[in-house]
């Protein structure tokens, strides 16, 4: 990092009300240097905002919303998400209570560490595995049920499907 860098911090999304806030906030603080609104960004466009960023952060109430998590993890990016949506995340995430501001500021602080950095990417790898794993089973088990329908489809006289 170079002497008086300062990170940019870029926000992406829909609007759910409370940008004109935030807004209004970030020059009377200082921070139009620092801060970016740019709203909703299509979805061709995330990759080049992720393949920059040094971290995906999601503080969101709502949820599941597992694209940007997905996202972060396949191009090797660590997570700062939402603490109750722990069980999607797993280990592969720093979580933060939304709602606590201390925490958010200590999570970004800490995504400026490498080695953390690091280790979060590769319990991302490995989150996306288990992931792909549950999806092959579960479309194994979609398989076998439309199967077993259709045997039992014949049985009932209706002959095979089409």
């Amino acid at each position: 990092q170079q002497e008086g860098w300062r990170p940019t911090m870029v926000f992406t999304g829909g609007d759910m009300g409370n940008r004109k806030t935030v807004a209004r906030f970030i020059p009377r603080n200082g921070r139009a240097e620092q801060v970016k609104i740019l709203g909703f960004v299509p979805a061709e466009d995330m990759r080049g905002l992720y393949s920059c960023c040094r971290a995906v952060v999601m503080p969101t109430y709502f949820g599941p919303t597992n694209l940007p998590p997905l996202e972060a993890w396949m191009i090797d990016r660590p997570l700062i998400y939402s603490s109750h949506l722990r069980e999607q995340a797993g280990d592969a995430a720093i979580l933060i209570d939304p709602d606590d501001v201390d925490e958010l500021a200590a999570a970004l602080k800490a995504s400026m560490d490498d080695r953390l950095c690091a280790d979060l990417v590769e319990k991302g790898r490995r989150r996306l595995q288990e992931i792909e794993v549950q999806r092959d089973m579960a479309e194994a088990d979609l398989l076998s049920r439309l199967l077993q329908f259709e045997k039992r489809s014949r049985c009932w006289g209706r002959g095979q499907m089409e």
